[in-house]
């Protein structure tokens, strides 16, 4: 299933949308459903954020971040959840192992815009459990929202997906930035057949392979995918 999202309208623009397919395809990646557009789910968004104000697990608050008495929607004012105090999120990611988080270490983050749009982790954790997801496999720069997302699954009562974060691609100064993707993508010009081969397989192997300590991987646990292909 493929689903684009789009929901921060200032950077949604349909040429980076056209580049994200042609990677894809590049990649040899194909899909069997979509691919659906994340912000034409927003009143589904809404339906979840209004739930959450009528539980108390969220509050309205205006631009200086104050907390608004209501408990319905209202057009100019964000909604922000509402952090537990004193508890502990914690989730096994395939790549990493246990990770923990302390709540208190955590701030009452925002789910709704007060320009009335969802925010990335409000609509992710809408859209992970009305589409039946059950496996996130992402950059390790998304683990930071994990805990964010686990209690707003919590509060819809949904299961949690299973985590696994991987290393990202880096330069040499191990900073994540289009210069790093494009060295890598220059390096394999001209052997596209072969690369969509060596990602066909590392992708059964983070799916559903066995796991082995063969292979030297930094920060992650490697998997032996025995020359599998999808």
């Amino acid at each position: 299933m493929l689903r684009i999202e789009d929901t921060d309208a200032e950077r949604n623009r349909s040429d980076l949308t056209d580049s994200l397919l042609a990677e894809l395809e590049w990649l040899g990646l194909d899909w069997d459903e979509g691919p659906y557009f994340q912000s034409e789910r927003r009143d589904r968004h809404r339906e979840v954020v209004e739930d959450l104000l009528g539980s108390g697990q969220a509050y309205l608050c205006d631009a200086e971040n104050r907390e608004v008495d209501g408990s319905t929607m209202v057009d100019g004012l964000a909604v922000r959840f509402r952090m537990p105090a004193g508890a502990t999120m914690a989730f096994d990611d395939i790549v990493r192992g246990e990770v923990s988080f302390a709540t208190d270490d955590l701030e009452d983050f925002v789910i709704w815009r007060s320009n009335g749009s969802p925010m990335f982790l409000l609509a992710n954790a809408v859209d992970d459990a009305d589409m039946g997801i059950t496996h996130a496999i992402r950059g390790e720069d998304l683990l930071s929202g994990v805990p964010k997302v686990l209690l707003l699954l919590d509060a819809m009562g949904v299961p949690r997906p299973t985590y696994a974060h991987l290393p990202l691609l880096v330069n040499e100064q191990r900073k994540s930035s289009p210069s790093a993707a494009t060295t890598s993508r220059s390096a394999t010009t001209g052997s596209a057949a072969t690369y969509r081969r060596r990602w066909s397989t590392t992708w059964r192997c983070w799916a559903g392979g066995r796991r082995t300590t063969s292979r030297s991987v930094p920060s992650a646990r490697s998997w032996n995918c025995s020359e599998s292909r999808m």
